[in-house]
């Protein structure tokens, strides 16, 4: 069905709703043709009816509002995420980094994304940055309180036509976060491992930068009270989350309070391998809108797997050391999945179960991010007829070449992820040159050394008919 015949029928049915709670009639009997002789209606009637119209009309204007915000925002769409763009830009673009004023001068005027190495970067790299007209997005990495006393914090809150702004083991004052509250295109911001502890008055700060949609405080120490008060930014879309390490959160008070942040769509959470409750994962149910969410490096049985909220359609599993065959089984029922991914290698005992799993979902995406899948699933992979993106991470002493051949049979692949430790040959990669249907290949390199030079980058392209992209 259309989505305006929907929208139609939403707001007819609130209508007879409205009505039978006013006149106290049932509701069915309301819609039904002829529901029984004409009465006589006394003043109270124009009462109800002016009642009436300000509630329909309050009504139809907050469905119109979330269709608004739904169609601004996008669906999720397992081929590529939103959050590929806005969590993570560098995903879909080289990652450009500067020490030096010399090298922010050399680069092309269409960069408008640029990381500094802030331990490192020579004095004035950072006011060659913001000098720069079309900046969109602006990374601060690699810091200490040594370090972020050298940062140039009021030129940098003067930058305010950002995206997308990140201080990654940087402190930062939490009075300096309310000097973002009127950027007006501020969408993502990242402030992970130690950057902030979020309490009370750091989030009431956060809380006030209002078009905030995508927001990293993965490895911050947090208090409930100030995840909490993230509630207030109406247009929050994903949080990241991590356990710092040595430390042990309270994850079910904690996820009660993201429960609140009733926009939510995508909750990313890193822990430190401790158990993951199923209780903490209970709270979760409230958040209606919650479609995708991310659990790596916790413990997980079959109980958490139980727990998981059934509207999500991405999710991305941890170890699965403490979980069955039967938990998988329960996961396998759940046919809103469209996106499934195993962040940790699957255990051989269970790869029957997952390969069944896979079989019964109707997954657009699936990745396994440390491993190559079995021969199993591969076949089960080469199977669906909807499968469209795959996501292979390997080892140092993993080739590439039996990723390429396996997907070559997966006939429905649009987009296939490679992480590698090894750069392919054109030879090794031209094996998916007649692939039908194959439009884009990412290989994401996981050794600092793998940097393909421009003639071998071109190779590569040349070597099939798919986008081939190098991150």
């Amino acid at each position: 069905m259309k989505d305006e015949p929907v929208r139609d029928l939403a707001r007819e049915r609130l209508l007879s709703a409205e009505l039978a709670e006013l006149f106290d009639t049932d509701l069915a009997q309301l819609e039904a043709r002829g529901a029984g002789p004409q009465r006589r209606h006394g003043p109270w009637l124009a009462a109800a009816l002016l009642c009436l119209g300000a509630t329909v009309a309050f009504g139809v204007a907050w469905l119109r509002r979330h269709d608004d915000a739904a169609a601004a925002q996008g669906k999720f769409d397992p081929l590529d995420p939103w959050w590929e763009q806005e969590r993570h830009p560098t995903f879909r673009v080289p990652e450009v980094v500067v020490t030096t004023p010399e090298q922010v001068a050399a680069l092309p005027a269409a960069v408008a994304r640029i990381t500094v190495s802030t331990r490192e970067a020579q004095d004035g790299t950072i006011e060659a940055v913001l000098r720069r007209s079309g900046l969109r997005q602006l990374l601060l990495v690699h810091g200490d309180a040594q370090v972020a006393a050298r940062v140039p914090w009021p030129s940098l809150a003067a930058q305010s036509s950002l995206h997308s702004l990140g201080c990654y083991a940087l402190p930062v004052a939490a009075d300096w976060l309310r000097s973002l509250q009127p950027w007006p295109e501020l969408r993502s911001l990242a402030l992970p491992n130690g950057s902030i502890r979020l309490d009370a008055a750091t989030a009431t700060a956060l809380a006030g930068i209002r078009t905030l949609r995508h927001l990293d405080l993965a490895y911050d120490e947090l208090e409930p009270e100030g995840l909490l008060r993230l509630a207030a930014l109406p247009e929050l879309d994903t949080l990241v989350l991590g356990v710092p390490p040595r430390q042990q959160p309270d994850l079910r008070a904690n996820f009660a309070a993201v429960a609140q942040i009733r926009s939510l769509r995508a909750l990313f959470c890193d822990g430190d391998f401790e158990p993951m409750p199923a209780e903490a994962l209970r709270e979760l149910h409230r958040l209606e809108r919650l479609v995708a969410l991310q659990l790596t490096n916790f413990q997980v049985d079959d109980e958490a797997l139980e727990a998981l909220p059934r509207t999500l359609e991405h999710l991305a599993l941890p170890t699965l050391a403490g979980v069955t065959a039967r938990g998988l089984a329960g996961l396998a029922e759940r046919s809103a999945l469209r996106s499934l991914a195993c962040h940790l290698p699957i255990p051989a005992e269970l790869d029957a179960a997952v390969a069944a799993t896979v079989a019964k979902l109707p997954l657009e995406c699936f990745e396994c991010r440390s491993g190559m899948p079995s021969a199993r699933l591969w076949a089960e992979l080469a199977g669906s007829p909807v499968l469209r993106r795959v996501g292979v991470g390997l080892g140092r002493d993993e080739l590439p070449t039996a990723v390429f051949e396996r997907a070559l049979g997966c006939r429905s692949l649009v987009v296939l992820w490679v992480s590698l430790a090894t750069l392919p040959t054109p030879q090794q990669l031209g094996v998916l040159r007649e692939h039908p249907a194959l439009r884009r290949i990412v290989l994401r390199r996981t050794a600092p050394d793998v940097v393909p030079t421009a003639a071998e980058l071109a190779a590569l392209r040349a070597s099939v008919r798919a986008e081939v992209e190098f991150l």
